[in-house]
Order: structure tokens, then sequence, then C-alpha cells
């Protein structure tokens, strides 16, 4: 098969490499150094002249030719190559663009063609937007083949298809753990999915858009409702108000507050601020649902299963920096619960509502989920966001740690963009016990994540808990697996 190309530059450089061996090629160019740089790339024949003239291209025999390919760097010539080319009845025709405003010119001659600036964006595009796989043009540029990886905050997630129709474009194909999924109606997407979706190019943002931004969820992944215990009147003002504080500053949907029932006290007393706080607690609700939970004997003991009946979200308890009963167990009893629950912990200590959010960037699963709560609360409560990273001394860390830590920090860095939110960046060299206390002093809310089944991480969550000096949000790796 003979094919005629008419530019040796870069483009046409590429087409030789990629070109099967039974093609019989002559490359056209005025630049003589070009062209015998495309030789060097395979054995061509090659033409030094005008691609443009009708008497070059009967030099190369343009009657007998399979396909011509015109990437010249000048519009007028590859348009005049395609004009004879179509007059000689030449089977294949395709064209590079210089300027990407004369696309239409191409079209109006019925010739594929591709815009040079166009295809370099796309690359780039794909480099710096991991979220955005790969991109094909097909249909004579018409059309869009786009691969996405599916992120836990995409607004795609657990949505089946039927819901996310279009007229314009369609998920083409799924590919799960290794397995290709061909998908209908009701097939929903999930993390770690890689999607093909097929559609308009002149979709192709709005395509784009659906399926990389991110949409803040915390803590609707877990649950809808966020739950605390309040043993005296005071805790109204203390935590369960932070509490109510979350529900406005998050995706929680709803407020339900645990108590001893009163009838089950034989202490009068008591029983009277119960019922007071009962009473006070529907008060807190503006803009959301508030319930209460009566519960037999001391409330603490029946949050685990009241949480799992209820399809929590989150659970509220009063820091260990807070006085009352029990302050010095409380880290020991919030990660008691996180573990055999799997349900994010907040020790409250009246710091909200968050302006100032910490979270330290690790990258690890734990550390990737305290990122996406982390980020999720700056997007509700347009809040500074601050990351660190921190880095022991190259003699006390392993190979990789700081590498990790670039990447850790790269990722956060995505992600806000995606949200839109400000990321304060910081990569420390020291202890990471010391740097975040210290930092804690300027932020409202510490976030970080605990790995359920890791002993230090839980050690280091508890460390934490009776040191520093603001609210810390507790998040688990995963959800525990029940029998």
């Amino acid at each position: 098969m003979k094919a005629i190309i008419v530019g040796a530059g870069g483009t046409s450089r590429e087409v030789l490499r990629g070109l099967a061996e039974h093609w019989d090629i002559t490359v056209i160019d005025t630049d003589e150094e070009r062209l015998e740089q495309a030789r060097r790339v395979r054995d061509v024949e090659i033409i030094t002249g005008d691609g443009s003239s009708r008497v070059t291209l009967d030099l190369a025999d343009i009657s007998d030719a399979d396909a011509v390919i015109t990437a010249s760097n000048n519009d007028a010539v590859n348009l005049e190559v395609c004009r004879i080319a179509l007059e000689a009845g030449v089977h294949q025709i395709a064209a590079v663009a210089r300027d990407p405003d004369r696309l239409d010119e191409y079209r109006r001659l019925g010739v594929p063609v591709f815009s040079r600036a166009r295809l370099t964006a796309r690359r780039i595009e794909m480099q710096v937007e991991p979220r955005r796989v790969t991109s094909a043009a097909f249909a004579e540029g018409l059309a869009e083949a786009i691969e996405f990886k599916i992120t836990p905050d995409s607004p795609v997630i657990n949505r089946p298809l039927k819901d996310l129709h279009s007229e314009s474009w369609l998920v083409a194909a799924v590919l799960r753990d290794g397995s290709l999924i061909v998908p209908h109606g009701d097939t929903t997407l999930q993390t770690g999915d890689l999607v093909t979706v097929v559609g308009a190019a002149s979709d192709y943002s709005a395509i784009v858009d659906l399926f990389t931004s991110g949409q803040a969820r915390f803590p609707l992944d877990i649950g809808k409702k966020v739950i605390t215990v309040p043993q005296r009147l005071a805790d109204l003002e203390g935590h369960v108000a932070e509490a109510a504080g979350f529900i406005r500053a998050s995706a929680a949907e709803s407020l339900l507050v645990v108590h001893e029932d009163s009838s089950t006290t034989s202490d009068r007393e008591h029983a009277e601020e119960i019922d007071a706080v009962v009473d006070k607690a529907a008060d807190l609700g503006r803009g959301f649902e508030v319930r209460t939970r009566a519960v037999q004997g001391a409330p603490g003991r029946e949050l685990a299963r009241v949480a799992a009946e209820e399809g929590a979200g989150l659970i509220v308890l009063p820091s260990a920096r807070r006085t009352g009963r029990g302050a010095r167990t409380r880290p020991s009893v919030a990660l008691s619960l996180l573990r055999a629950t799997g349900i994010p912990i907040l020790l409250a200590a009246g710091n909200g509502p968050y302006r100032r959010i910490l979270v330290p960037a690790r990258n690890t699963p734990s550390g990737e989920a305290a990122a996406r709560a982390a980020m999720d609360l700056a997007v509700f409560g347009s809040a500074e966001l601050r990351a660190v990273a921190v880095v022991p001394p190259p003699f006390l860390s392993p190979p990789g740690t700081a590498a990790a830590a670039q990447a850790a920090m790269g990722r956060m860095r995505e992600d806000a963009a995606v949200h839109d939110v400000i990321l304060d960046e910081h990569i420390i060299e020291g202890n990471p016990v010391r740097v975040i206390t210290a930092m804690c002093a300027e932020m409202d809310l510490l976030v970080i994540g605990v790995g359920l089944n890791r002993t230090p991480s839980r050690s280091l969550a508890r460390y934490l808990a009776r040191r520093v000096p603001v609210s810390l949000l507790i998040v688990p790796d995963r959800q525990p697996t029940r029998a």
C-alpha cells in the first residue's frame, strides 16, 4: 500500500514510527534536513519540493496513493493538498491543522482533521489531571472516548447509570478489580472503577466536569446521623452544641441525643436533670432534625449498639481537655468505640465553628480517609485547610519516606483544586507529634486517620487526644468486617 506524507516535521515522524511495515511511503518537504531526519526513522522515499504543487504530487504518484497525510506547518498548503488528493480519488486522507481556528475549513472538505495544539493540550491534561486517565477523538473529531478513574468524592459514585442519563454521552465500559463490566441502566459506579465514557466532542468539558469534579460527602458514606451523649445540662452548651454545629458544617442531616431513661433511676435530682436535657435538646435543631433516644443504664455502654442501629455517621464525645466524669479515660473509650463500630469519633473541645482545619498528609489508607474528611469539612464550612507532612530525619526514616510525603501532598493539592479549596501546605522535618501539637495552637480542628488493626496508629491517636488543645476528629481507614 502506498502513502504520501506532506511535511517532515515531528508529527510526520511520529506517524512514520506508527505505520505498519507494509506501507510504501513517500515524504515531501521543502527542508532537506527534515527529510533526512524522516529517512532516519525508517526507509522512505523523499522528495524535496512544495507539497501543495500538483507537479510535485504527481511526481510522488498521487494517482496511485492509497493514503495522503498532510502535516506541514502551513494550513494553506495542507488544505490544497487535501483538495488535490480528493480530485485524485485518494481513498484515505488525513490532515493536521496548525491553527485550530481553521478546523472548519478542513471539515467542509470532508477531510478528517486533527489539531496539533488540541492533541498536545490533551496529552498535557492527561499528565496533570490523574482523575482523567486518557482521551481519544474519533468520528472525524466529532466524538470523544474518555477514561476516568472514579474517586471517593465523585458525584457519580453509587448512582445507577439510568440516573445519569444523557442524550449526548454514555458509559460504554467499566473495569472493576480487573474485570470488565458491560454496564446497563442499573449499574452503579464505585470507587476505583475505571470508566470509559463516549460522547459528543462538543460536550467534552461537561463530561469531564461531571466525572472529575468533587462532591463533599462526609460523613454520608458512613451514615447521615450525628450521635452524642449528654450527661448534664452543661453538656448542651459544650460537646452537644458542637455536635449540632458539625451538622451545619457537613453533609450530616440529623442529631440523635442518647440519654439514660429517667424512669429507671432512683435519684430524683438526676432524673429531673435528664428530663431537662431532653426538653432543651430540641432547641438545638435549627435547620435539621433532633431526636432523643432513651436507653437502660449508662448510655455510654449502649452507644455502639445504638450507633449501629441508627446508621450513625459520627459519634461526638467531650474531649479529654474538658472536665467531667471519666475525662482521663475518654481517649481510650473513644478508640475502643471507633474500633468496635468503624464510625468516626469527634472529641469536642468547644472549638466550633471550624475556621482553621489541620490534617496530616500521609500516603496511607488512614491518611487518605482523614484527608477526604478534612477536605469535605473545609468545603462545607469555607474553612482554611492546612496540610502538614512530617518527615523524620533521614537517618531515622526508611528510603522513600520523603517521596511518599510529596506524593501525599500532591494528592491533597489535586483534591483541593477540584473542590476549590485553598490549601496551606507544609512539609517539615521533625517529630510528628511535636510538629502537629505545636500547629494545633493556631487551629480549631485536627483531623487524623487511624488504622483499625494497627496498634501504633491507635496509640498515636490516644496520645494526641490527651494533648492537643483543639477538637479532634478521628477517622478510621475503613469500617470493620462484621460476622
